[in-house]
């Protein structure tokens, strides 16, 4: 199945329309899947595209199931419990960070506060290419920290800085689940870092950077609670490998509230159209059965297999709502622009292309938390 072929090609748009994929990334991954199929599984592939599947609208599949090995080669989904809370759990912190992007300065609440700019579905990994403004407050949402009273963040999640890109994993498990933050400079960790400790008053941090520390008590407790076990992480998992089926919103969030998985966002794609993505026999969520059906503005999107209901709606509305204090986040975004600063290229360098000198500020290691 080489890259000059239409299938290819018609499966790379499809693709990319879901994850943001630049061809040079999602050529090759068709590709290579596409060589783990026979000629009998390819034939079920192109009568999958060729097939008018409106019906799944109405909870019928006309076709007989895409077998998960096909639907796989194509766009890999988490195969494993671990992999899902996590890529659930930073789906969550995510919509949150939305919020402190909509107070970077200067505030605007109609500046695209995105995320996401592309994700990688590879077997066994997840990339994600995060806006760069994006890293502090996702950050700031994801790390757990123990407070008096609470775990903030997600339990058990570590990062490991390598050259330039962050690595997110669970703690506890074995194999550890991973995902990985694409071209993240030194500069824009510390940055990050930065961010992060500006309004600790008094909270430990039980891992804001690289120290393999095992789960704390507290940590232990909240995961035994079901902190990372939320409602739907199979279906909120899927979500973060095609968040990008939703196209340029000004910002998007989503939660679980009532026992069903909100999805809003403004901007972007319509209702409409994200829901007849959600529900594609290829592309689409894993699953063969699903209901669509209107309620107001938005369209739930029931699955038969799971159970679970999505709401998607696409708003008017300017921002994401959230009670932060805009003081806090404020000293926050200075301390990024600080630290940020004070790791900048000298104006020579920017200017001829010179490379500079970067200065050699360790990585702190956060204390043991009691």
């Amino acid at each position: 199945m080489p890259n000059k072929t239409s299938l290819i090609r018609r499966l790379a748009e499809l693709r990319s329309s879901y994850t943001g994929e630049t061809d040079s990334s999602v050529l090759p991954a068709i590709s290579q899947g596409g060589q783990l199929l026979d000629p009998d599984e390819r034939a079920q592939l192109l009568s999958t595209l060729a097939h008018n599947w409106v019906t799944r609208a109405l909870g019928e599949n006309s076709l007989p199931p895409l077998p998960a090995r096909i639907r796989q080669a194509v766009l890999p989904d988490a195969t494993t419990r671990d992999q899902r809370e996590l890529e659930s759990g930073i789906l969550a912190a995510a919509g949150r960070a939305v919020n402190y992007l909509h107070l970077r300065r200067p505030a605007d609440l109609l500046r695209p506060a995105r995320v996401f700019r592309m994700v990688r579905s590879l077997p066994g990994d997840l990339v994600l290419h995060i806006e760069p403004p994006a890293l502090a407050p996702l950050m700031l949402e994801l790390m757990p920290r123990i407070t008096a009273d609470d775990v903030l963040g997600l339990p058990g999640l570590r990062a490991r800085l390598h050259r330039r890109h962050v690595e997110l994993y669970l703690v506890d498990t074995d194999p550890p689940a991973t995902v990985l933050i694409s071209n993240v400079s030194y500069r824009q960790w510390l940055a990050a870092m930065a961010f992060l400790d500006a309004e600790l008053a008094g909270e430990r941090a039980s891992c804001w950077t690289c120290s393999p520390e095992p789960l704390t008590p507290q940590e232990s407790h909240a995961v035994g609670e079901g902190r990372r076990d939320v409602v739907g992480i199979e279906v909120l998992s899927a979500l973060l490998r095609r968040i990008r089926l939703t196209g340029d919103t000004l910002w998007s969030s989503v939660r679980v509230e009532d026992g069903r998985i909100h999805v809003d966002w403004a901007g972007g794609a319509t209702t409409p159209t994200v829901a007849a993505g959600l529900i594609h026999p290829l592309f689409g969520l894993p699953g063969d059965e699903f209901d669509i059906s209107r309620e107001n503005d938005g369209i739930n999107v029931r699955d038969h297999g799971t159970g679970v209901v999505l709401r998607i709606n696409r708003t008017s509305a300017p921002v994401a709502s959230a009670l932060l204090d805009v003081a806090t986040v404020d000293r926050r975004w200075e301390a990024h622009e600080q630290e940020l600063a004070k790791h900048a290229l000298p104006a020579f360098a920017v200017i001829h292309g010179a490379p500079a000198q970067r200065q050699s500020v360790p990585v702190k290691e956060s204390e043991p938390c009691s």
